[in-house]
């Protein structure tokens, strides 16, 4: 296990904000936020070990919570269970454990597991929980619980036709905008209570995709009860047309009174808008120096940003995957690559890492390197991959937006309201959907990008050499320096054409430039006006526009200096720190 004073650092902030957490009269949510890489897990895993603390513990993976598990049996501890399914425990045991480790879906899912650990123990949340706050249902759902009703001759038939009616209704409106709005639905006196739904499930419904056919709507009908369903009309990204979706959301932490998230990425992903935000800084964990992260960014190829266009075009799958290994040729060395799960397969056949590792990930050589090739979203948190000296990132994980408007809500632990609505309304983020989206695809580049040796800090807080590569058409310089702190950064255009990213003619002057000092003069410290004209003729005549736009310069590490008249004068130059 790697260590260093900065990882003992950590160790003892969490030991500090768990021991406050524990003996406080208050309730609600702590955060502990600290890089990748600066022990956070191994701290509190400690942490319990060493102060005995009853706790319930939620992780991401079943692998996650087999290597927590082994950590405490490793140090010793009597009193641990692991609570999964096939996990070789029952939940029963929980009662008689001290520490309770179970994946976030268990831990934090509609069944209330405090029957069993009891309510009064200290939630840990390892990582933000992403995959059990927020579903959504099509028409078809509904259409499919009534079928399902009417071959089991359940008493609710009926409450499902009704509430079949009303969806048809819902669908039938011509109005083609993008809407958000609550959901109403009430169903009438005569229809079945959805205790008694259940009951009818557990009693005559004998096949598992039955039984979720209808549980999904009974949760939707569920969440409208308590305010936390909506209907939204959103954009349809595989054929150009809107569809009425109706999405609801579970709140983060239902179950437990104390709940601590450890993330290096909570104030980016939902929680920066709690109503414990405040907690955020309550304890600052260690902030990495990223001073040995050499980036290169590539720009975005012809290519549309919307990955389902690209995998089911031929020509553009290839050109995807050819752009990547020309990405994968800037490397050395032991590779991480990161893709949409869509595409995932044709990169791995295509870097011939055919070879599954039963999780979803692939491996394999390619041109003498070992090679990974994993999906955004997977993996967070792990240090499968800590050896890799290269991490390619390409494109990023674009969730829909009615899912990032559930998030907003779930994890705020906020109900459906006029105010939430008008900040989507006309299906146009503002305010805090807006904060969350962009948050969102930066905490994935955080991330994704240091699943490499950029995890491993030494002693003075500088993390380990490594390259990161990426193309995505929506990186900006300044965002990426926010979440590297004094990384390297340069731009690297592929030589061949068809690589090329997709030239606007509408793009201002001042931007052209600073394109070319970066592509074609990254590693020189000055570069003269005159130069630049080789590549953009008419750069001389916006000599103005240019001093007006050196704050833009300057955050790139370039500043343009106007020509200087007389005997000692000097002609414009842009001026740059080099790479």
């Amino acid at each position: 296990m790697h260590t260093s004073k900065v990882t003992e650092e950590t160790k003892a902030k969490v030991a500090t904000l768990l021991n406050k957490v524990v003996a406080t009269d208050q309730n609600g949510t702590w955060f502990f936020r600290s890089d990748t890489g600066t022990g956070k897990t191994t701290g509190f895993i400690e942490a319990v070990e060493n102060y005995g603390l009853d706790v319930a513990i939620a992780v991401p993976t079943t692998e996650d919570v087999d290597n927590v598990y082994k950590a405490f049996i490793d140090m010793g501890h009597p009193a641990v269970m692991k609570w999964y399914v096939g996990s070789g425990t029952v939940k029963e045991d929980a009662k008689f454990s001290k520490v309770v480790i179970g994946t976030h879906k268990w831990l934090l899912g509609d069944a209330n597991p405090t029957g069993h650990t009891g309510k009064n123990r200290l939630l840990i949340i390892d990582e933000v929980p992403n995959d059990i706050t927020a579903i959504d249902l099509k028409g078809s759902d509904v259409i499919r619980a009534r079928e399902v009703a009417e071959a089991y001759n359940l008493k609710s038939v009926g409450s499902f036709l009704k509430l079949e009616d009303w969806v048809q209704d819902q669908l039938a409106s011509d109005d083609v905008r993008p809407s958000y709005e609550k959901m109403e639905y009430r169903p009438s006196k005569s229809s079945t209570s959805l205790a008694d739904v259940e009951k009818e499930i557990l009693k005559k419904v004998d096949r598992e995709e039955d039984k979720k056919a209808i549980r999904k709507v009974t949760t939707l009908l569920e969440a409208a009860k308590d305010g936390r369903a909506y209907k939204c009309k959103v954009r349809n990204t595989s054929t150009g047309g809107f569809q009425v979706l109706f999405a609801c959301f579970k709140f983060c932490n239902q179950w437990f009174d104390k709940q601590v998230i450890f993330s290096a990425t909570s104030h980016l992903d939902g929680f920066q808008f709690h109503k414990d935000k405040d907690r955020l800084l309550d304890v600052d964990g260690v902030l990495v120096d990223y001073s040995n992260l050499k980036f290169t960014h590539v720009p975005w190829p012809k290519l549309d940003k919307y990955i389902p266009k690209i995998v089911g075009n031929r020509a553009m799958r290839q050109l995807a995957t050819d752009h990547i290994k020309s990405m994968f040729d800037l490397g050395s060395g032991t590779t991480l690559v990161v893709v949409p799960k869509l595409i995932k397969t044709d990169v791995a056949y295509s870097l011939n890492a055919s070879q599954e590792d039963g999780q979803g990930a692939h491996e394999g050589m390619f041109q003498g390197r070992k090679v990974y090739v994993t999906n955004w979203g997977r993996d967070v948190g792990s240090n499968a991959y800590r050896e890799c000296e290269t991490v390619i990132l390409w494109s990023n994980l674009y969730k829909p937006k009615h899912t990032t408007f559930s998030e907003l809500l779930a994890r705020n632990e906020e109900r459906v309201n006029d105010h939430n609505l008008s900040e989507v309304e006309g299906g146009r983020f503002t305010g805090r959907p807006k904060g969350l989206q962009q948050g969102q695809l930066l905490a994935g580049i955080k991330q994704m990008g240091c699943r490499g040796t950029a995890r491993n800090v030494d002693d003075n807080g500088i993390c380990a050499p490594m390259h990161l590569i990426m193309s995505w058409d929506g990186l900006e310089e300044a965002q990426l320096k926010g979440i590297f702190p004094n990384l390297q950064y340069r731009t690297h255009t592929p030589t061949e054409d068809r690589l090329k990213p997709r030239v606007t003619s509408k793009q201002p002057v001042p931007q052209k430039v600073l394109h070319t000092l970066k592509e074609k003069y990254h590693d020189r410290v000055e570069v003269s006006l005159q130069e630049v004209c080789t590549w953009i003729p008419n750069a001389k005549k916006h000599t103005k526009k240019f001093a007006e736009c050196n704050d833009m310069f300057k955050m790139h590490g370039w500043e343009f200096i106007p020509t200087v008249k007389g005997r000692y004068g000097e002609p414009a130059k842009f001026v740059g720190k080099g790479f």
